[in-house]
């Protein structure tokens, strides 16, 4: 499943790797984005990275079916 970073245009081959594209790269653009993104969908960004550094299973699994729905192809 083919997705697209709507920040900077980057195409990745599964919506994981969308997700690990956005969380990774430090710049500002990439992070307001998400955060907006994250508002608009009522996903708590902040519970899912504090989720993630725990290792609790399921985490992301807000966030990737957002994406996947408005983003993957």
């Amino acid at each position: 499943m083919a997705c697209k970073c709507q920040v900077c245009g980057r195409e990745t081959k599964s919506v994981g790797t969308l997700l690990l594209h956005l969380l990774n790269i430090q710049d500002d653009r990439h992070g307001l984005w998400l955060h907006s993104y994250c508002s608009s969908n009522n996903i708590d960004l902040m519970r899912i990275l504090v989720n993630r550094a725990k290792n609790i299973k399921g985490a992301n699994e807000s966030l990737i079916e957002a994406l996947k729905r408005d983003f993957c192809t």
